[in-house]
This record gives structure tokens, sequence and C-alpha cells, in this order.
């Protein structure tokens, strides 16, 4: 399961992705740290992490 590197937390926000090539960008919801981790653009669908619609993720 992943994990945010500042806090730990697990509550993460996948971040849209403007091209379908780009890494997936994940939002730590507690501390608000932004990471990709290494190897996340492999995945065929998004990883696990909260759904949010995109409204939610763009505020």
């Amino acid at each position: 399961m992943l994990e945010c590197r500042r806090c730990s937390s697990v509550r993460l926000l996948v971040l849209t992705r403007v091209r379908p090539a780009d890494n997936y960008v994940f939002r730590c919801r507690d501390c608000g740290f932004l990471f990709s981790p290494p190897g996340a653009y492999q995945r065929a669908s998004a990883p696990a992490a909260e759904n949010v619609s995109e409204k939610e993720v763009t505020r």
C-alpha cells in the first residue's frame, strides 16, 4: 500500500493526468505533499487510492 513519504499517511489522492503517458502523481490529504512513486507509470490502471471526482482534486 502506498503511503506519504513525508508523514506516512495512507490518505492519498490520485491527481488527474493530462496525458495518458504522464506519471501518476499523488497528494497527501493530511500534509499536502506531492509525489510520484517510482514505477507508478507502468501500471495499466489507476493505483489503489481513494476515488475522488476531478472537481475535488482541483480544489
